[in-house]
């Protein structure tokens, strides 16, 4: 498995606006600014933003799988390797810190807990259910892929927006 800095190359080309990870064209956002946006978002289409944010995550995970194993050239069947290239990614990225991955696969579930999810942060403790609808749909997406279970759904249990300790992520099947 490669480094953090041999897997994640940020490249820049002002001149075309343009900015890269290892290839793949990203934006950069402020998490001020991604808040006031999801803020607005949930404030104007309730639970449609919902959706609308865990289906975007959603792709991102299930899409991004292929990338992050090319970045990283991990072995794609080694759990741990897949988790620690992941942990490493995510809080490099500024989206959370993973702080443990349980993966019960006689039951086809997973449970995920995290700290410091970008999300959550806007909120400070004062929302009224979870808000971590993107990373929900990434996760879902992710875990699909990198493990190899199908029609999952992802609930967050506890979420630091609300003022909970951690983020909790449930991942099990859609249909049971």
């Amino acid at each position: 498995m490669r480094t953090l800095e041999e897997a994640l190359k940020l490249e820049y080309d002002s001149a075309n606006a343009n900015v890269t990870v290892s290839g793949v064209p990203i934006i950069l956002i402020s998490k001020n600014t991604f808040g006031v946006l999801h803020k607005e978002l949930i404030s104007v289409l309730g639970r449609g933003a919902e959706g609308v944010l865990y289906h975007a995550g959603y792709e991102g995970g299930r899409k991004g799988f292929k990338h992050i194993a090319r970045w990283w050239d991990f072995d794609v069947k080694d759990r741990e390797e897949i988790i620690s290239a992941y942990a490493q990614m995510l809080s490099r990225f500024g989206w959370l810190n993973l702080e443990d991955v349980e993966v019960d696969d006689q039951k086809n579930e997973v449970v995920i807990t995290a700290k410091n999810c970008f999300e959550a942060r806007k909120y400070a403790g004062q929302a009224d259910k979870p808000v971590c609808h993107y990373i929900r749909g990434f996760l879902c997406g992710f875990v699909e892929s990198a493990f190899k279970m199908e029609s999952l759904r992802c609930d967050e249990v506890s979420c630091q927006g609300r003022g909970d300790e951690i983020c909790k992520f449930v991942l099990k099947p859609m249909f049971w």
